[in-house]
C-alpha cells in the first residue's frame, strides 16, 4: 500500500477506533450503577390543586426504607413532608393542595436506605438550594365550598333586570405568572346576542378590553364545568373595586375571584338551561369598560353518570404490590411492600385510609410500616394512627406520631390536640469479647448499640382566630417510659431516660387580602436528662442555688421532673428560650421576605428533631419579578451567629 492510501485509511478507521473505545467503556461502566434519584423537577403549579411527585430510585444492593418529598411555602424556615409509595414505575406521592400558595412553593426529595445511609435531590445542599416552583393563582373553582350542598342557581327564563350595583370588598389577586399566561391565550369565541338595554364589547373581538377565557359563547358544557372568568388588556388600567359580574341578572361579584387582570367565579352545580353572564368596569379615569355579555347552555347530566360520579365520590382508592429481586456482587436482596389508600365523603362527612407495609419493618428499628384512618365534618377531624402534625414550628413540626389526633376549628376558638408514641424501645446489640488469646478468661462486652426507651409525646394548641389573625398557645410533654427497659439488666446499658416540657405562643396577622403577612413565634423549653435521679426539694434548692421558689418541686413531678439533671436550671438566663417574628410582602412585583430568629444552646424540643438550636441572627429575600415576568431577580441576605451564649 502506498503511503498516501496508508494515510487516508488511518484517518478512516481512527473515527471507528474511538466509537469502540467509548462502547467498551460504556458495556464496562454498566456493571457498577450508581446509586441515584431519577426525577425530573417541577417547574409550575397551580395553587388550590396537589402537585404529584414521581421519581425513580437506583439503588444496587440496598432497598429503600422510604423516599420523602420535603416542601414549604415560600418564606416559610421549615420544611413539611410527605412520604411516597411505590408503584409499578418507581415512587409516586403528591404534595397537598393546602400548602400550594402563589408565589412558589420549595421541594427536595430525601430518601433512606436500607444500609442507613441517606441520598437527596438535589444532592448538595438540598434543604438551602432547593427545587422552587412558580405557583399561578387558582380560580375559585378549585377551592372548596364551606356548605355542603351546591349552589344551584335556575336558569334563565325571563329577561333578566339590569344589574344592581353595590359595594364589594377589596380585590383579589393573582400570579402574575398566571397573567402572562392568560395574556398569550387566544380567543376562539363565536358571535353573542346582540344586547338591547346597553351597549357591550364584542365578544369575538381579542382587541377589546375584555376577552373572554371560559365558557366559550353560546357553548354547552356540563353542570359541573360552569367556571366563568375573563381577562383584562392591562392598558386600560381596570380598577379592580369596579369590577361587577352577573349571571342570569344576579350579582355575584362578592364570591368572585378579582384582580386588575382577571375575574374567574365558580357558581357551583347549575342546572340544564340557558345562562348569560355580564362583566362590566371602570378604568383608574372613572370610564365605563363594557359591559361584556354572551350567554352559554348547560346540558341535562343523565341519571347513569350521576349515579357513578356519586359512587367515586363516595369511595374511591388505589392498592398497589411492589416486589423487588436484587443480586449486586452475587449477594441477593429482596424487598416487598404492599399498601393502598382509600377515600370518600357522604354529605358534611369526609375519610381517609392509608397503609403501607413493607418487608423492611424489623424491631430493631424504629416502625417502618404506616397506617392510619382520619374521618371529620369541616369543624372537627380524628385521625388515629401515623400522624405528623405541624402545630408550631418552634415546638412541633412534622414529628411522626403513632395515636390520636383531634382538631376542633370554628374559625373563631380553635383547638388542636395529639397523643402518641413518638419512639419504641429497642433493644442493643451486645457482642462478648472472645478472643482469649489477648486477655484471657475475660467477661467483658462490646456494646454495638445502645438501648432506646419507648417515648410517649401530649401536644395542645388551643388558638383563637381565623385565616387573618390567629393567636395560639402552645403545650408540648415528652417522656419516655422508663419501664419499657429493665435498669438491672443489660438492655438498659447505661442509658438514662429523658423528659421534655415546652411552653410557647404564636401569633399571625394578615392583611390586604393576605400580601402583608405578620407572623411571631416564642417558646421555652425545659429538659430533664435522667428522670431516675430524686427531686429536688424546695429547700435544696435554696441552699445549693441560692434561689427560693415559691413552690415545691416535688409538684411538678407530673409534668417535669426537677433534678439535678434539669436543664437550663436558670430559667432567665435565655440558654433555654426560642423566638422568632417574619414579615411578608407580596405586591409592586416583589415577593420579600424577612425576619430574624434567636434559638438558645439549651433549647430542646422532642416535638422538632432538626430545628438548628444555639443561633442568633437574621435574614431578607426578595424575589422581584420584571419586564412582565420576564425577568426575575432573587436577592438574599442572611446572617446568624452561632454560639452566641456561650
Amino acid at each position: 500500500m502506498k503511503p498516501r492510501g496508508l494515510m487516508l485509511f488511518c484517518l478512516a478507521i481512527m473515527p471507528l477506533a474511538a466509537l469502540m473505545k467509548m462502547r467498551a467503556h460504556a458495556a464496562e461502566g454498566a456493571t457498577t450503577s450508581t446509586v441515584q434519584i431519577d426525577h425530573l423537577p417541577i417547574a409550575f403549579a397551580e395553587a388550590g390543586k396537589s402537585i404529584p411527585i414521581e421519581a425513580k430510585m437506583q439503588t444496587p444492593g440496598r432497598g429503600v426504607v422510604y423516599l420523602r418529598v420535603y416542601y414549604r411555602i415560600a418564606g416559610q424556615s421549615s420544611f413539611r413532608y410527605s412520604d411516597l409509595r411505590p408503584s409499578a414505575s418507581g415512587f409516586i406521592g403528591e404534595i397537598p393542595a393546602s400548602v400550594v400558595k402563589p408565589p412558589s412553593l420549595q421541594y427536595f426529595l430525601l430518601a433512606l436506605l436500607s444500609d442507613q445511609s441517606v441520598m437527596s435531590m438535589p444532592s448538595r445542599n438540598p434543604y438551602g438550594q432547593p427545587f422552587e416552583i412558580l405557583v399561578t393563582a387558582a380560580s375559585k373553582s378549585s377551592e372548596p365550598r364551606s356548605s355542603g350542598k351546591p349552589n344551584e342557581l335556575p336558569a334563565q327564563t325571563t329577561q333578566p333586570k339590569a344589574d344592581e350595583q353595590q359595594e364589594n370588598e377589596a380585590p383579589k389577586s393573582i400570579s402574575p405568572q398566571l397573567f402572562e399566561k392568560l395574556r398569550q391565550l387566544e380567543s376562539s369565541m363565536a358571535e353573542g346576542e346582540a344586547e338591547t338595554e346597553t351597549p357591550s364589547v364584542a365578544a369575538t373581538s381579542d382587541e377589546g378590553p375584555i376577552l373572554i377565557l371560559s365558557p366559550e359563547p353560546m357553548s354547552t358544557i356540563a353542570s359541573d364545568e360552569a367556571l366563568i372568568s375573563a381577562s383584562f388588556d392591562p392598558s386600560f388600567e381596570v380598577e379592580p373595586a369596579s369590577i361587577r359580574i352577573a349571571l342570569n341578572g344576579r350579582d355575584l361579584t362578592q364570591e368572585a375571584e378579582i384582580s386588575p387582570f382577571l375575574v374567574s367565579l365558580n357558581p357551583g352545580r347549575l342546572k340544564s338551561g340557558e345562562y348569560r353572564v355580564a362583566i362590566s368596569a371602570t378604568d383608574a379615569s372613572g370610564q365605563n369598560i363594557g359591559p361584556v355579555s354572551w350567554r352559554f347552555q348547560v346540558e341535562a347530566q343523565s341519571g347513569g353518570e350521576s349515579e357513578t360520579a356519586q359512587a367515586r365520590k363516595l369511595a374511591s382508592g388505589v392498592v398497589f404490590v411492589d416486589t423487588q429481586h436484587e443480586k449486586f456482587n452475587n449477594v441477593p436482596f429482596d424487598h416487598n411492600s404492599l399498601g393502598g389508600n382509600l377515600e370518600g365523603q357522604n354529605g358534611l362527612l369526609s375519610y381517609r385510609a392509608d397503609l403501607f407495609l413493607t418487608s423492611l419493618e424489623d424491631r430493631a428499628f424504629q416502625p417502618r410500616h404506616r397506617f392510619a384512618l382520619t374521618a371529620g365534618v369541616p369543624t372537627l377531624t380524628v385521625t388515629l394512627g401515623d400522624a405528623t402534625p405541624y402545630l408550631n414550628d418552634l415546638v412541633l413540626w412534622g414529628r411522626r406520631v403513632r395515636g390520636v389526633q383531634a382538631r376542633f376549628y370554628t374559625g373563631w376558638v380553635n383547638l388542636d390536640f395529639i397523643k402518641g408514641e413518638t419512639v419504641r424501645e429497642i433493644v442493643p446489640i451486645i457482642r462478648t469479647i472472645v478472643d482469649s488469646t489477648v486477655t484471657p478468661n475475660d467477661t467483658s462486652f462490646a456494646v454495638i448499640r445502645r438501648s432506646t426507651f419507648s417515648q410517649s409525646l401530649l401536644g395542645v394548641r388551643p388558638s383563637f382566630g381565623g385565616k387573618t389573625f390567629q393567636l395560639g398557645f402552645m403545650f408540648l410533654k415528652a417522656s419516655d417510659d422508663t419501664t419499657s427497659i429493665n435498669p438491672d439488666s443489660a438492655d438498659s446499658t447505661g442509658v438514662a431516660p429523658r423528659s421534655n416540657l415546652v411552653l410557647g405562643s404564636d401569633v399571625l396577622l394578615a392583611l390586604m387580602r393576605n400580601r402583608v403577612q405578620f407572623k411571631a413565634s416564642v417558646a421555652h423549653a425545659f429538659v430533664t436528662n435522667n428522670t431516675r435521679l430524686p427531686i429536688l426539694s424546695k429547700d435544696s434548692v435554696a441552699s445549693q442555688y441560692g434561689v427560693e421558689l415559691p413552690f415545691d418541686p416535688a409538684s411538678l413531678k407530673s409534668w417535669i421532673v426537677v433534678n439535678e439533671s434539669l436543664t437550663p436550671l436558670d430559667p432567665t438566663g435565655g440558654s433555654g428560650l426560642a423566638y422568632q417574628m417574619g414579615f411578608e410582602l407580596n405586591s409592586f412585583g416583589h415577593f420579600i421576605t424577612a425576619g430574624y430568629k434567636q434559638i438558645g444552646s439549651q433549647y430542646v424540643s422532642f416535638g422538632h428533631a432538626f430545628l438548628r438550636k444555639d443561633i442568633r441572627g437574621f435574614y431578607i429575600n426578595d424575589r422581584w419579578r420584571m419586564l412582565n415576568n420576564r425577568l426575575f431577580l432573587n436577592l438574599g441576605l442572611e446572617r446568624y451567629r452561632d454560639h452566641f451564649d456561650a
